[in-house]
């Protein structure tokens, strides 16, 4: 069976066609799909509605690592059970940016 390409992460387009990732299960495409997981809450996506964080708007001090590590590991098998402290440190950014916007609403 051919290698099916995967869109790039976030979808944008290279010329006429979408942009897809140039080597699957690297590091960089597994923690695009990581991030996909933590910038999508449950029940954005009408097709699979179960996808993404719960609502972290005011989770209170911060989003729960715990939490984060569970939906990852759900959602995204390539990271193993236990994200690991790597994965947690390059999503800090985002975790900062949750913190960040739920503070400002």
């Amino acid at each position: 069976m051919a290698d099916i390409p995967h869109f790039a992460i976030p979808f944008r387009f290279d010329g006429p066609r979408g942009a897809v990732v140039d080597e699957q299960d690297s590091a960089d495409e597994i923690m695009a799909c990581v991030e996909t997981i933590c910038r999508y809450t449950i029940g954005d996506r009408p097709e699979k509605p179960e996808f993404g964080l719960p609502d972290q708007t005011f989770a209170s001090p911060t989003p729960k690592e715990e939490l984060i590590r569970s939906t990852i590991a759900v959602w995204e098998e390539r990271v193993g059970v236990d994200v690991g402290r790597t994965i947690l440190d390059k999503l800090s950014p985002l975790i900062q940016n949750i913190k960040v916007e739920a503070v400002n609403e």
